[in-house]
């Protein structure tokens, strides 16, 4: 989906400038790199614009801010600051609660509002640079580089600040307690930022060359700030996390390439994603729910890819804004999803590809659930999806997982035990998406259980594994075959409700129940058989 085709077009403005999407591709990463030298005259009225907007958020007076902070006067502010020896005017947190009002009076809708919002956030990086003592020399790195290049040396250094800092550091754990910030400011951003997240959105996504790493530690560390001052903090935290967590998931999808931007962003999230539920998150419309998915799926499609970790944390966020009208992008997004797992079972740590298969599994099986088609036949995207779960061997995947473990205690409640059931209740829904007897065939068809069993039976049978070792891996392996039991018996017993059999279903299950029974022994494998027969009699 392009811009053009997600926001309806507007006319440009008298005062506010140019619409959204008009104004984007000015402030492009590239475009915005190119910079040139200010006039001395320039430079002298950019004096008088930073003094009216202090004056603005000393004050909150917007009655006759049109007249006094014009969108020319923005403009030429922004293009004298972009020159890197001019960075240290915009040290000043009151320039901050000024951008702030500007936004208040016009958001990210037109030109107006998106460059008030790009010069609060390189004034708060420099606050925050300057805070640490690192604005000068961050400065004059800039100045050794062409043009070009500066602002990408300046988010860098921001996001390497921020990235320490997350990772423990302390040389920013007073800036909150030193009365630098507007507190009602900063509610007031984090409100106006929440209710125009879809433009936000669009915009971050659609120029790049804005890093929101020291934004998003900003309100982070405002909420826990402003949350401990109070005696019932529960509410405050609901409302205030969940707002910036539905911000924090959008930039991760929309982050620009710049260094460790992505990771401290990720590092933030990490912090909060425990108290962060999106389960009451409201869809905007249908247009944003289609955009943030093609984001989603031109994220995971990235090279390099994402980490099993910010995968999950996507697919968490998107799960809830899931509507009916995104169904034909659903396919897409679950095989690139199922491929990155694969590629983490040899680049990640088995304990964490385990977590987050049963994490992505969780979220497939809620999708499924919204977007159950109302009507019992199987529609087109059901069967591209039903292919693609088929091509890139999601049934392998878990199984493999799940023999990556080192031992198997079904009365524990471990990651483990989560992705054993997860698994069962996935396939239980994806059964009851496309009627049940199209999954068997599918399948049963694409080889990969007979597969299954003839590699396992290999290595056991191969006796290459010593005997304690042996243990574990039977005791995990029969888990993995009462897996598939249960999945048998889901569908076995869908095709009988549906009453769609057909003597070819029935022969392909019949197969591998058999095959299942061999396996997992003659008590167990006898009340599949006789599970088997009752159902389809």
């Amino acid at each position: 989906m392009t811009i053009m085709s997600a926001l309806p077009a507007k006319k440009s403005h008298i005062l506010w400038g140019r619409a959204l999407p008009d104004y984007l591709e000015r402030f492009t990463a590239k475009v915005s790199g190119r910079l040139t030298s200010a006039e001395c005259s320039l430079r002298l009225q950019i004096t008088g614009t930073i003094k009216e907007i202090i004056k603005l958020g000393d004050s909150g007076d917007r009655m006759n801010v049109l007249s006094s902070i014009t969108l020319t006067m923005l403009e030429n502010l922004l293009d004298v600051v972009n020159a890197s020896e001019e960075l240290n005017r915009l040290a000043d947190p009151r320039i901050i609660a000024g951008c702030v009002s500007l936004m208040a009076i016009m958001n990210l809708s037109y030109e107006y509002g998106y460059i008030s919002f790009r010069i609060l956030v390189l004034a708060l990086n420099c606050c925050l640079l300057k805070h640490v003592g690192d604005l000068d020399h961050v400065i004059w790195q800039m100045s050794t580089v062409p043009k070009s290049l500066r602002l990408n040396i300046f988010w860098g250094e921001s996001a390497s600040m921020i990235f320490s800092e997350v990772e423990g550091g302390e040389r920013l754990s007073d800036v909150f307690g030193s009365g630098s910030f507007n507190e009602y400011k900063l509610d007031q951003l984090l409100n106006l930022l929440h209710a125009d997240q879809k433009n936000l959105f669009v915009v971050l996504k659609s120029t790049k060359s804005l890093g929101l790493s020291g934004l998003m530690f900003v309100l982070w560390k405002h909420i826990e700030a402003e949350g401990a001052k109070r005696s019932n903090p529960i509410h405050f935290f609901d409302e205030r996390v969940n707002q910036l967590g539905r911000i924090l998931w959008r930039y991760i999808l929309a982050v620009p390439d710049i260094k460790l931007e992505s990771e401290a962003a990720v590092l933030i999230h990490n912090e909060i994603f425990l108290i962060a539920q999106l389960s009451d998150q409201k869809f905007i419309d249908l247009e944003d729910s289609r955009y943030v998915l093609q984001a989603l799926i031109d994220r995971l499609a990235a090279t390099p890819p994402v980490t099993t970790d910010e995968s999950a944390a996507l697919i968490k966020f998107f799960e809830p804004l899931t509507v009916p009208g995104c169904e034909d992008l659903v396919p897409d997004m679950i095989g690139l999803s199922i491929e990155r797992m694969w590629n983490s079972l040899i680049d990640e740590p088995a304990d964490v590809v385990r977590f987050a298969l049963a994490s992505h599994l969780l979220h497939f099986r809620r999708i499924f659930k919204r977007l159950k088609p109302k009507y019992g036949h199987t529609h087109p995207w059901v069967t591209r999806l039903m292919d693609k779960i088929i091509q890139a061997d999601l049934v392998d995947l878990i199984i493999r997982s799940m023999l990556t473990a080192t031992e198997f205690n079904p009365h524990a409640e471990n990651t483990e035990t989560k992705l054993f059931s997860v698994s069962k209740e996935s396939f239980i829904e994806l059964g009851d998406l496309s009627s049940g007897s199209h999954v068997s065939l599918w399948i049963y068809e694409s080889g990969k259980l007979a597969d299954w069993f003839k590699d396992t039976n290999h290595f056991l049978d191969a006796g290459i594994f010593k005997e304690a070792s042996k243990i574990n891996f039977e005791c995990i392996n029969s888990r993995c075959i009462q897996l598939l039991y249960d999945a048998v018996i889901t569908l076995v017993a869908l095709y009988r409700s549906t009453q769609h059999l057909r003597a070819r279903s029935v022969n392909a299950w019949f197969t591998v129940a058999f095959g299942v029974s061999q396996r997992i022994g003659l008590v167990h494998g006898k009340g599949l058989i006789d599970m088997f027969v009752r159902l389809i009699l």
